[in-house]
């Protein structure tokens, strides 16, 4: 009798631990499933992200000339001089306005004699350094471009140590390279150390958060140099960020005052060419272009004394024209050649309206960034019965072996 129950205990208890086997074994396979789908979630939406938020992101070059030097003594006398130096920085930035304005670190463009600025390989322009902090750290450019995709700007102070960031900029040379982390403190200033991974070129990369708002600008990496990390010791990874939203002030009054000594035609052109002469594509209704006459579909030859050969010499010449100054625009229409006189205006101030800091209560409009949300699927419906089945068996079997 004490034979057959021992028998019989040990098979229950045999069972009681298959069951359990089994029971952890789908338990896992359930976790797995729904790790796996945070995973893939997480991937689509940074994905997302980095897809929606590309055409704000730039790469800035500057390039500056070293002063040639003489050999000095007597062949000093005979002008023997080195050739000139170039000096390439290249650095990364922030549309912040759709007619041009953009945000970089201040140490990109410091000293440098020609800027350009990249839109993701598409097109290069020729920017001006219109005004820079170097105290605070940014610098703000200016190219002649239009109905372009500016960054939507969020507060640092709106996330939190451990929330998820995406660093895009230039890294070693590779334009838009990709980096995530998280915030691994928020500074009173609300300036931000994040763990994710910045190399050379970085600096001026835009920081977003997980609603696609640009909210740091990278200042640069915290790091330890091989002699002084201990043995054994790991490479800092920290990088540190500006924030965004405390550079809007600076920001707006540089713009504000750019405007106001910045011409304006109020036309948009076309060209058949990198060197053609632009075509009026649409004249803005009450603008200097439309008061002095000028038509659809005319070719612009000259702008005051100067012939125009480009687009984009067209955009430099008119900006560089003080407001309230007139000017005579030379065109072609019908093959004939017809002069007018125009009186030109300040520039509109577009980013005026646009810089501004975005958070998650405002509104959204048909401009703003959306990003579809990826929902994780449910759970198997067979999956949650058999785990609960399990549950239940389990609870049985460790009360008989108990009884017992």
């Amino acid at each position: 009798m004490d034979k057959r129950k021992k028998t019989s205990g040990q098979k229950s208890n045999s069972s009681w631990r298959m069951l359990r086997g089994v029971a952890l074994l789908v338990l896992a396979s359930a976790n797995a499933v729904q790790s796996q789908g945070l995973l893939s979630a997480m991937e689509r939406e940074i994905a997302g992200i980095v897809k929606s938020v590309k055409p704000s992101v730039v790469t800035v070059r500057a390039l500056k000339m070293s002063a040639s030097s003489g050999s000095g003594g007597l062949l000093g006398i005979f002008g023997d001089r080195r050739p000139q130096e170039q000096e390439i920085i290249v650095g990364s930035g922030l549309l912040v306005s759709s007619d041009g304005f953009v945000l970089t670190k201040e140490s990109v463009v410091r000293n440098a004699d020609r800027i350009e600025v990249d839109m993701a390989g598409e097109a290069t322009y020729k920017a001006e350094l219109v005004n820079t902090d170097s105290a605070g750290g940014p610098a703000v450019l200016k190219i002649h471009a239009n109905g372009l995709r500016p960054a939507r700007i969020g507060a640092a102070s709106d996330l939190d140590a451990g929330s998820w960031v995406t660093v895009i900029g230039n890294a070693m040379g590779v334009p838009q390279a990709v980096s995530v982390g998280v915030v691994r403190a928020i500074q009173p200033d609300s300036g931000m150390q994040i763990s994710a991974n910045v190399d050379p070129g970085s600096n001026g990369s835009p920081v977003f958060d997980t609603n696609g708002h640009a909210v740091g600008m990278i200042a640069g990496r915290v790091g330890i140099e091989q002699s002084d990390m201990p043995e054994g010791g790991l490479f800092s990874n920290t990088a540190l960020a500006y924030s965004l939203s405390k550079f809007l002030p600076f920001v707006r009054s540089v713009a504000e005052e750019y405007y106001k000594s910045h011409g304006w035609l109020g036309v948009t052109v076309v060209a058949d060419g990198k060197d053609a002469e632009p075509r009026i594509l649409t004249i803005v209704e009450d603008s200097p272009a439309h008061k002095a006459g000028l038509q659809v579909g005319d070719i612009i030859k000259k702008f005051g004394a100067q012939t125009v050969t480009s687009h984009t010499l067209l955009s430099e010449l008119v900006c560089q024209t003080k407001p309230d100054a007139n000017v005579v625009v030379v065109v072609s229409r019908l093959d004939q050649e017809i002069s007018m006189n125009v009186r030109i205006s300040p520039k509109i101030p577009l980013a005026l309206a646009e810089l501004k800091t975005w958070d998650t209560t405002n509104p959204a409009d048909e401009n703003e960034m959306q990003f579809p949300k990826e929902q994780i699927a449910p759970e198997p419906k067979w999956l949650h019965h058999r785990i609960n089945a399990l549950e239940k068996e389990l609870r049985m079997l460790k009360n008989l072996y108990q009884k017992q």
